[in-house]
């Protein structure tokens, strides 16, 4: 992967990588029966956004003396190798819990490097939004890390997406959406979200609207099982997940940008709601202000409507802000216009 690109800035001399870690938004998502392991099947698809994370990572010189040893903690491979995390929005997470830094521990792990690493995430993509703004953050990590190493000692991208799969369900999608250069511009993803095949996607202006309420992403899907089981009604065989985003298919290949806004749904609109009914709100009112389409994204709470330009998206914008701020109940925490891709790099 190249250290010249504007997207990841290369120091030989500091050994510092910076990378743009981009948000995504579901033009679809069907959720299935909850799986053994607690996890749900999904079919999605889903596209990166021009809104990102800023992620740069530091690293010590390599030794790569020793192999991991079995069991060694999330912190170190062989009690040598240090991380140390600094992520300012978020002071109350602790750092072992942000995925950046399972990210960095994972990679170490699986490599059998030892290094002091250093990682700053400056937040732009809110937290609670459903727009995999951890999950973009750990891939960036993975894919800096990678890039630092030595070439001999650097993983394949088959290893990186599969070590992206042991991180989180997002990750190997935002593996393949932050690479310079990018590997895909939008992606189906099936299984948890393991099973990426890229798909052809227009560029689509998009309008943001962020509820002040987060939600929990477990929160979301174990209500959704609890809605469905109130109406008796069963989850989406794995079988069908194809046949409900049949049109949604066709008009990605075909690049209707009018289409695609007809064609969106998210199975858990509805569960999430009832954390946050600004979501049910926010959505009928993209519609009222002329969106081509409106839907939430991931489990929420963000909601993105369609417009067919940047003018229109600015248009939209501004129509959509007014509608709320006569509106006292609603609480939004920003409103934003932004392009479907990634900047710069490709997209």
């Amino acid at each position: 992967m190249p250290a010249s690109d504007e997207i990841m800035r290369v120091s030989k001399e500091n050994r510092t990588v910076k990378y743009r870690a981009y948000a995504k938004v579901n033009l679809a998502l069907a959720v299935g029966k909850p799986r053994a392991d607690g996890y749900h099947d999904v079919y999605t698809v889903m596209v990166p956004v021009r809104l990102c994370d800023y992620v740069t990572v530091g690293a010590g010189p390599w030794d790569s003396g020793q192999e991991p040893r079995p069991g060694s903690s999330s912190s170190s491979t062989d009690g040598t190798s240090r991380i140390h995390l600094s992520c300012p929005a978020l002071p109350e997470l602790p750092e072992h819990k942000n995925l950046a830094y399972i990210a960095a521990a994972a990679f170490l792990t699986k490599t059998g490097v030892r290094s002091d690493v250093h990682i700053t995430v400056d937040k732009r993509i809110p937290w609670g939004s459903g727009m995999g703004g951890g999950s973009s953050d750990a891939a960036a990590v993975l894919l800096a890390l990678n890039g630092l190493l030595p070439p001999e000692r650097a993983l394949d991208i088959d290893d990186l997406v599969s070590l992206a799969t042991s991180i989180g369900a997002d990750v190997p999608f935002f593996v393949g959406c932050n690479a310079v250069p990018p590997l895909w511009k939008g992606a189906q993803c099936e299984g948890i979200g393991e099973k990426v095949t890229p798909v052809d996607v227009p560029d689509m202006w998009l309008v943001l609207a962020f509820p002040e309420v987060p939600v929990d992403t477990g929160k979301a899907y174990a209500r959704l099982d609890d809605l469905r089981s109130s109406k008796g009604l069963e989850a989406t065989e794995d079988s069908s997940f194809g046949d409900r985003t049949e049109g949604l298919d066709a008009a990605l290949a075909a690049g209707d940008v009018e289409e695609i806004g007809r064609r969106l749904f998210n199975d858990l609109e509805e569960a999430a709601v009832s954390f946050c009914p600004e979501i049910g709100r926010l959505k009928r009112m993209f519609y009222e202000c002329g969106a081509l389409g409106a839907a939430m994204t991931g489990s929420g709470s963000a909601v993105f409507g369609i417009a067919g330009s940047e003018r229109e998206a600015l248009d939209l914008a501004s129509i959509l802000d007014r509608m709320i701020r006569s509106v006292s109940e609603i609480r939004v925490r920003e409103i934003i216009v932004a392009r479907t891709g990634v900047d710069r790099n490709g997209c």
